[in-house]
């Protein structure tokens, strides 16, 4: 796994965010990180940014929720070549459940620099 810091923020409306940091160059793996999710929810929204933009190809992000991706097509998060950030709303599968866990897979790094240096991610939901 990645170090870093999870920090997660959950209104009187139910409301909230999850929030990663990871210091370090991104690389390709699975199960980056899993937090368990003590409450229900729908994610509305997923961003990231780095210091380092990735060189030569896309960063992809994945999303899981017990293992299995948010997005049943090839949508991800993206932060796209050369780019320091990225955000998409279209979910597929956006509902957990308390008890579940919601995790982190970096599908692809950029091929001649992976971005990264400080990579943060935040799940939005309600």
């Amino acid at each position: 796994m990645a170090e870093g810091n999870i920090v997660i923020d959950i209104g009187v409306d139910g409301a909230g965010a999850i929030a990663w940091d990871f210091k370090g160059d991104a690389y390709v793996g699975t199960d980056i990180s899993t937090i368990l999710m003590n409450v229900s929810g729908t994610i509305t929204k997923v961003l990231g940014s780095v210091d380092n933009a990735p060189v030569g190809a896309d960063f992809k992000i994945d999303i899981t929720i017990d293992g299995t991706s948010i997005w049943t097509d090839t949508d991800r998060l993206i932060i796209a070549n050369g780019a320091t950030s990225g955000n998409i709303t279209d979910i597929d599968l956006p509902d957990f459940s308390a008890g579940e866990t919601i995790g982190i897979n970096w599908d692809q790094v950029g091929s001649t620099t992976p971005g990264g240096d400080h990579v943060r991610i935040t799940v939005e939901f309600e």
